[in-house]
C-alpha cells in the first residue's frame, strides 16, 4: 500500500472511528466499557468530533449521555466538537452542544473560535 506507516490507523483506532461515523452504538458502548471514549485516533479527531463533523445528533448524544464525552475533549488542532458542528453547518447540533453549556468562545490553535469558522448564518446567530 501507498500509505505511510505513520498514517496508518491501529485496528481499535479505526474500528472507533468507523463505528462513531456509522452510528454503530453496540461497538462504541462496548469499546467504551474497556477504554476511554475520549481519545483522538490516528486522524487527530475524537469520537465526538467524528459525530460532529458528520452531523450526527443520535451518536453525539449517545457519546455525550450514555458515555460521558467531554463536550469541550479538543482535538489535535485544539477544536471542539463545537467548532465541527459549526464549520459543517450542524445548527442542529451545534443548538444541542450550546444548550449543554459548550464554550462559545474556546479558541483552537489558530486562535479560531467556532463562530469564526462558522459557515451558515443560523449557526453564526446561535453562536453570536
Amino acid at each position: 500500500s501507498g500509505s505511510s506507516f505513520a498514517m496508518q490507523l491501529t485496528d481499535t483506532e479505526k474500528k472507533l472511528s468507523d463505528w462513531v461515523r456509522d452510528g454503530e452504538k453496540t461497538k462504541v458502548k462496548q469499546y467504551a466499557t474497556n477504554s476511554n471514549i475520549d481519545q483522538l485516533d490516528g486522524d487527530g479527531l475524537g469520537p465526538i468530533h467524528w459525530a460532529a463533523d458528520r452531523g450526527n445528533l443520535g451518536m453525539l448524544q449517545f457519546l455525550i449521555s450514555e458515555l460521558n464525552a467531554d463536550i469541550e475533549f479538543r482535538d489535535q488542532d485544539g477544536q471542539t466538537a463545537l467548532h465541527y458542528a459549526a464549520s459543517c453547518g450542524h445548527a442542529d447540533i451545534v443548538k444541542y452542544l450550546i444548550e449543554l453549556g459548550a464554550n462559545k468562545t474556546v479558541k483552537d490553535a489558530d486562535g479560531a473560535t467556532p463562530l469564526e469558522v462558522a459557515s451558515e448564518p443560523e449557526i453564526v446567530s446561535l453562536l453570536s
